[in-house]
């Protein structure tokens, strides 16, 4: 019977720091040009969803006012929720 010697495959220091976020990077969404393009491509779109969700949620908001017609921006209109923000959080209790 042959017991198995303990010698690791990896250093204890692979397990720390971009070093494993890097190599299953590497493997899973860069193995060929094509998928690199399309991980590339699907960041961006992400980035930019991003960006024009933020933009349209809280930079173009318009938070302060006392009827829909205060809504001049070209953000959402937070009116509703802020007048009425009682009534979220506690219900009709």
């Amino acid at each position: 019977m042959t017991i198995p010697t303990s010698s690791p495959a990896t250093s204890p220091s692979d397990h720390h720091g971009l070093a494993p976020a890097w190599r299953w990077a590497r493997r899973h969404l860069f193995p060929t040009p094509f998928h690199a393009l399309l991980s590339v491509a699907t960041l961006a779109m992400v980035a930019w969803f991003l960006f024009v969700a933020l933009d349209w949620l809280v930079f173009s908001a318009t938070f302060v006012g006392d009827s829909q017609a205060d809504c001049t921006g070209g953000g959402a209109c937070w009116l509703p929720i802020t007048q009425r923000i009682d009534l979220f959080v506690y219900g009709f209790y």
